[in-house]
């Protein structure tokens, strides 16, 4: 891997990783700023932003820019989380000045005119509707907010209906001149590239740009609300269980995607195999660690029957309540690691993949954690690791939130309290 890290007006991050034998190159362009760090007013300025800046530049409309792209055969998107908002386009090696002008143009001088402005309001709105259509992503979402009672980190990276309608042009221009900005910027490439040309184009277009900030975050205080159910006369139940976890900095963050893996993460994972497999009460059931600057979360989510609903949330506890007090086999240890090497190392050869990594991780933590270092950190994971990890997460508050047929006072006994205490309390065992 030639792995190559500059700074540009010694401001500007740039890395780039050239893949021998790759017939694509992956431009990226990662800005530290996302839903976390708005306010009420400003809920969803990150998500509206990075739609608008696809509208064009003074030079350039957005149709314009699809067929450019669409003769190059090249792709282009653009995604907002709540630390982060990320842009790439992917291209054969001889369109690379080309697609750069555009996504470097749209990122340095983009038009955000407000004629575009009301039709992409209405494109996020629909796509709000839409979400708020889908039980699953309601009942994440709901488990978010209250897990994170009372902090941005709660809110959805969309914003809600009344802030996105709040939204104006001014308001979105101070967001790009405050944030999109060299010091705020990573700009990350892999494939078949050339640095010396790349160098210059990232100075071409970034050269005004100088300054910037970065959001001044604060961490979440420990209000967490336990208990959220939403009624929806469905077919089927979602649910999600959901701990406070390890932020991308806890040195426990590698046993915790270990247990990610055994609890949930894969098909052989022991909530698959226990609900799907053997009792067929779910279609679909798994867990999920997520790790945020300063905290994170640990998750296990299904969807199944309402009748099935009971018996799937007290299975699902009772799986990572297992795993802290018995712990987990060597068996299961190497599995786990085995399954995150190998999607590990398989992703290094999709040149995208490659440049979201490296562009992810110079943006987060101020330089390139290499697979190697990675694959090294979960290596040293061990059963005792994996056993305290379980057991901090299982004893600490959680978080329960249903949609479905339900009211909440069939949940009237959850409390959110010690997971083997809530069990015996509000469940039933099988």
């Amino acid at each position: 891997m030639a792995l190559k890290v500059d700074q540009v007006f010694n401001d500007l991050n740039l890395v780039t990783d050239e893949m021998p034998g790759a017939r694509s190159v992956a431009l990226g362009v990662f800005v530290g700023v996302g839903s976390r760090d708005e306010d009420a007013k400003s809920s969803g300025a990150s998500h509206l932003l990075e739609h608008l800046v696809f509208k064009g530049t003074a030079e350039l409309t957005a149709k314009q820019i699809a067929i450019s792209m669409d003769l190059m055969g090249g792709e282009s998107n653009g995604f907002t989380s709540r630390e982060s908002t990320y842009f790439y386009v992917r291209v054969l090696p001889e369109d690379l000045a080309e697609a750069a002008a555009i996504l470097f143009g749209m990122l340095s001088v983009p038009a955000l005119r407000e004629s575009d402005l009301a039709s992409e309001r209405q494109v996020v709105l629909d796509e709000i509707a839409m979400n708020m259509d889908n039980p699953h992503d309601v009942c994440a979402q709901r488990c978010q907010e209250a897990l994170f009672y009372g902090h941005p980190l709660g809110n959805e990276v969309s914003g809600t209906v009344e802030s996105v309608e709040a939204i104006d042009a001014e308001m979105l221009r101070d967001w790009f001149e405050s944030y999109y900005r060299r010091s705020n910027i990573v700009v990350a490439a892999a494939g078949a590239l050339n640095n010396e040309q790349l160098m210059s184009l990232v100075e071409r277009w970034f050269g005004s740009r100088e300054g910037g900030r970065s959001p001044q975050r604060v961490p979440p205080l420990s209000n967490q609300v336990p208990l959220v159910v939403t009624r929806r006369d469905t077919e089927q139940a979602s649910m999600e269980i959901t701990f406070r976890g390890f932020s991308r900095h806890d040195k426990d963050r590698w046993s915790a995607e270990v247990l990610d893996q055994i609890v949930g993460g894969s098909m052989s994972s022991r909530l698959f195999q226990e609900i799907r497999e053997k009792r067929g009460l779910a279609y679909s059931v798994w867990s999920d660690a997520t790790r945020y600057d300063d905290t994170g979360s640990f998750s296990i989510s299904a969807g199944c029957a309402p009748g099935n609903l009971m018996e799937v949330l007290s299975l699902s506890g009772g799986i990572l309540a297992d795993v802290a007090a018995k712990g987990v086999t060597g068996e299961e240890i190497d599995l786990a690691k085995k399954h995150l090497r190998s999607g590990l190392l398989l992703s290094q050869e999709h040149s995208v993949s490659r440049m979201a990594g490296i562009g992810s991780s110079l943006l987060h933590y101020g330089r390139v954690i290499e697979i190697d270092e990675i694959l090294s950190n979960v290596d040293a994971v061990t059963v005792d690791d994996v056993t305290r990890v379980a057991s901090t997460l299982s004893s600490s508050p959680m978080t329960l939130s249903v949609v479905g047929p339900f009211d909440e006072d069939a949940f009237a006994d959850w409390s959110g309290g010690d997971l083997y205490e809530a069990l015996s309390r509000a469940l039933p065992t099988t």
